[in-house]
């Protein structure tokens, strides 16, 4: 769109580096030619001015940035475009202080999106004019290359969720789910991904303390190299209790993997809203993997829907949102001028 954009980069080790992901980091490459700041580049920065050469900057709208969002607004022209990535599920245990700043930096940017639908009514009580993103842009080009059909799969082969370094994921759930599934299913093979190296060991005595079989740990990838390997499993669980955007079930519907997940997440029930369930109902989610195992009009209807409705995630409609109230922000000024 020709617009010059800025963005603190949270992860990223260079600057001028175009991330093609699903998820917060991608978002900028939905224009031209951003620039990426790495956070730690910039975090101790005394002179935020040079933020000013931008048309607007995306920030990540969640705690470690409020305070530097603050310090960029009050000491610059900056124009900051402020994203969420806030653990809804967090908030209740927040202190007192930390929902102020939350507030206080709502109100603050000039603009504020809502990357979780759940969010934004909260959010529109702070701020009315909030930006609902809707989720983490899906770059439908490269997930296409890697759709399969089931007929192509083997049927045995089951995702059961993703770890991380930072917490666990709701891995008990998924695996007493996957436990029961094997006494009707005893062939099946359960694959968890993104296992750090540092976890293999406490994850392996988990398994080993809930006695299940047959659980593979899936090393991490970069985001296309997973994609190819996860377009392998036949169907997924992930009993998913975190608030957030649930990358996992945004590239599950993409690829037309039918996924048994949380019903706590708005991308499971968008997506996939017969199979959605409560994140720790362990008999409802055997229930609905069988169904699926079981009755192929089911899981083709399911696929379908799930194929159909990602399309809200499209990166050109996510982009349509963010321009049309940066846009729309340009056309008052012209006219005010």
């Amino acid at each position: 769109m020709g617009h010059n954009v800025g963005y603190i980069n949270p992860w990223g080790e260079k600057g001028e580096t175009r991330i093609i992901v699903n998820g917060h980091t991608g978002l900028p490459s939905l224009f031209e030619k951003p620039y990426y700041y790495p956070w730690n580049n910039v975090k101790d920065e005394e002179d935020l001015t040079f933020l000013e050469k931008h048309d607007f900057v995306i920030v990540p709208f969640y705690g470690g940035f409020l305070d530097w969002i603050i310090r960029a607004k009050e000491t610059t022209k900056a124009k900051i475009f402020a994203i969420t990535d806030i653990e809804l599920n967090a908030l209740p245990y927040a202190k007192h202080e930390a929902l102020t700043k939350i507030v206080k930096v709502a109100k603050m940017v000039d603009w504020l999106a809502s990357s979780n639908p759940d969010f934004t009514p909260l959010l529109k009580a702070v701020r009315k004019d909030v930006v609902e993103v809707g989720g983490w842009c899906l770059f439908n080009e490269i997930h296409k290359k890697y759709i399969l059909a089931p007929k192509e799969k083997n049927r045995n082969l089951i995702a059961i969720g993703c770890s991380n370094s930072g917490y666990n994921r709701d891995i008990l759930n998924n695996l007493c789910v996957f436990k029961e599934l094997k006494k009707l299913y005893s062939k099946l093979r359960g694959y968890l991904y993104y296992v750090h190296p540092k976890n293999i060991k406490s994850i392996k005595e988990l398994i080993e303390e809930i006695e299940v079989e047959d659980v593979c740990l899936m090393p991490e990838y970069s985001w296309e190299q997973f994609l190819q390997v996860y377009s392998q499993n036949y169907l997924a669980i992930h009993m998913y209790s975190f608030r957030v955007v649930s990358r996992l079930a945004q590239d599950s519907a993409a690829l037309g993997i039918p996924m048994v997940g949380g019903d706590v997440n708005y991308a499971n029930r968008l997506c996939f809203p017969d199979i959605s369930v409560d994140p720790f109902a362990v008999d409802k989610a055997v229930e609905f993997v069988d169904k699926l195992l079981k009755d192929d009009d089911f899981y083709n209807e399911v696929r379908d829907k799930a194929l159909k409705e990602v399309e809200y995630y499209n990166r050109e409609n996510i982009k349509s949102r963010i321009i049309k109230v940066v846009e729309n922000e340009e056309a008052t000024q012209e006219i005010q001028e």
